[in-house]
């Protein structure tokens, strides 16, 4: 079967899990679920992230979020803080309403992204909170349904079903119309995450990287693979050097957190070539890549540059 055409090349998507402070509600009733949905507005466009599926449960929730240029962490803190403050000052409480840091799981190829899709819009048919599918109103299949528009990148969802909009509609709904046969493979999903490193529970916080500067990184990368920092630093085709720069763009996008625009010129490339880079390491299935990947990580804990 002939690869279709993409429209769009994608940062890393992510299944965002966030739960109420023991097991407590995060929603107690209308307003509370629509606070958080103007909440997440507010920040989306501005940060350039796509939110392609959602459901808004009482005590937990499920995103489906898209990252182009700005980490995840960004967005997540400034979501979970503002609907923190407003949820404590209606209710007169004060502390965490979420169980400590959420967790997002890496979502890494088109057929497993559709299966998510599935997962968390049949989240509240599965729950009980509704009677026919489509009638729970906080989640992204009923702004579909209801063509009721308001975080979803609808169209940027339906491009991953196919690239005419029309028939990516109809395959979507017929993935939700017949069923969700999913749990217990994302189940397994999640509980084998860590056996392969481009499926692992992805936690945005790791102090091992904190102290590490860009230049630490370039040089150590250089050292270790015996390329040319400047070679690194620029478009250079050379043997080894490709590879060398993939990693390089890898560990400062996602251990770093450099957003696009700031590698694009430090490596003097577009950030669409950035982009790309970062997904074709985060993708990978090259044996030679991974090993590679492996070594600067276990090169930085051996170091002097990290905590001990």
């Amino acid at each position: 079967m002939p690869r279709r055409p993409r429209i769009h090349y994608p940062g890393a998507i992510y299944h965002v899990i966030a739960r109420g402070n023991n097991q407590k509600n995060i929603f107690v009733d209308a307003a509370d679920y629509l606070k958080y949905l103007f909440i997440c507005k507010d920040y989306l466009s501005s940060l350039n992230y796509y939110v392609l599926a959602y459901a808004l449960m009482g005590n937990h929730l499920h995103i489906l979020i898209e990252v182009c240029e700005q980490p995840l962490s960004q967005f997540m803190k400034i979501v979970q803080q503002r609907y923190t403050q407003y949820f404590n000052k209606k209710y007169k409480t004060s502390g965490h309403v979420f169980q400590g840091r959420y967790k997002a799981f890496l979502v890494n190829t088109e057929q497993y992204l559709r299966q998510v899709i599935s997962y968390i819009h049949y989240n509240p048919f599965r729950a009980g909170l509704e009677a026919l599918l489509g009638l729970y109103p906080w989640t992204g299949h009923y702004e579909i349904l209801k063509k009721k528009n308001f975080i979803l990148a609808e169209e940027r969802m339906l491009s991953y079903f196919d690239h005419k909009r029309e028939k990516a509609y109809n395959e979507y709904l017929h993935l939700m119309q017949n069923g969700s046969d999913d749990e217990e493979d994302i189940n397994k999903f999640y509980l084998n995450s860590t056996k392969k490193t481009a499926q692992r529970q992805v936690y945005e916080s790791d102090n091992m990287w904190k102290r590490i500067s860009f230049e630490e990184l370039i040089d150590a990368i250089a050292n270790s693979l015996q390329v040319e920092k400047k070679l690194l630093l620029s478009s250079s085709k050379r043997k080894g050097v490709v590879k060398a720069r993939k990693v390089s763009i890898f560990f400062a996008r996602h251990h770093l957190n450099l957003p696009g625009n700031e590698m694009s010129e430090m490596f003097g490339l577009s950030q669409e070539t950035i982009a790309k880079s970062y997904q074709d390491v985060l993708r990978t299935n090259d044996p030679e890549m991974g090993r590679i990947v492996e070594l600067i990580k276990r090169k930085f804990k051996s170091s002097n540059l990290t905590p001990g």
